[in-house]
């Protein structure tokens, strides 16, 4: 089997921080369900199952939401390697952990709890805090990742994303590059539609 060419250095570095930035994604994606699954134990009743009803009482509200805070703090020190026990934390320095790390502060959910009570589910935290939240930190993660991209590669760009045929890189803006990897990298090769999807603009087609 013939080796792959070796890629430029830029496009090597990109690989390198796309791979970190999607295992970064992942794991906050586990923490999410990990959270809610805290969040959800504080309402197992006698038997065994999961009673959504008692989330109408205060007292199951606020030790829910104990646990869920708990949970994002844990994952929050070991992302970001803080080591002070998580009990000695201020209120305002919990608060700030879980929102550089789940998007969202103790208040912001709370709220959803108070106001919802039985009728927040799983379905509301995945709609309103998990998909919103998980949505942005990819897009964040994936610029980061091509922030070393330059205008003058983009000549490499697009022919590593196998578009020479199709796109001038000298009309091409830098801005598009890590759209075009990213979906390189998850999909392979953009066909015309996806190139429209990444807002790819018409005066960066050949001919």
């Amino acid at each position: 089997m013939a080796k792959k060419p070796k890629l430029p250095k830029h496009l090597e570095e990109h690989q390198k921080l796309h791979r970190a930035a999607e295992k970064a994604a992942d794991t906050t994606d586990r923490h999410h369900r990990i959270a809610f699954n805290e969040f959800e134990s504080a309402i197992v009743d006698k038997n065994g199952e999961v009673d959504y009803t008692l989330l109408d009482k205060e007292e199951f509200q606020q030790k829910g939401l104990g646990k869920l805070v708990d949970s994002y703090v844990g994952a929050a020190q070991d992302y970001f390697n803080t080591d002070k026990d998580a009990k000695k934390l201020d209120p305002i320095k919990k608060d700030r952990l879980m929102k550089a790390y789940a998007g969202f502060t103790k208040k912001q959910f709370g709220d959803y709890i108070q106001q919802l009570g039985s009728d927040f589910k799983f379905e509301t935290f995945n709609e309103q805090f998990r998909e919103r939240h998980m949505a942005q930190l990819r897009q964040e993660l994936r610029q980061t990742a091509a922030q070393g991209i330059k205008q003058g590669h983009m000549k490499d760009v697009i022919k590593h994303v196998g578009l020479e045929d199709v796109l001038d890189p000298g009309r091409l803006d830098v801005q598009y590059a890590g759209a075009l990897l990213d979906y390189h990298e998850r999909q392979g090769k953009p066909n015309k539609r996806a190139l429209r999807q990444l807002g790819v603009p018409s005066i960066a087609y050949k001919g």
